[in-house]
């Protein structure tokens, strides 16, 4: 999340939510004041599914392994 203000006031985050407090009457003649709220969902990237299949297949691995170990006399 980015917050970026040039006013004077109280800004909070929390979770996906927003507080904010300004004294807007200090606003000069011909300006004016815009607030917004943005929130973007994360999305997984195509190397974090990557990295959950390895290891995976290394978990499967060891205990494919394992299991023949304790087969063995």
């Amino acid at each position: 999340m980015l917050a970026t203000a040039q006013a004077a006031g109280s800004y909070g985050f929390s979770g996906s939510s927003i507080n904010m407090g300004y004294d807007l009457h200090t606003i000069p003649a011909g300006h004016s004041a815009t607030i917004g709220y943005e929130y973007v969902m994360a999305v997984p990237e195509p190397e974090t599914y990557a990295m959950l299949l390895v290891g995976l297949g290394l978990l499967g691995i060891s205990v494919r392994r394992k299991k023949r170990a304790v087969a063995q006399p």
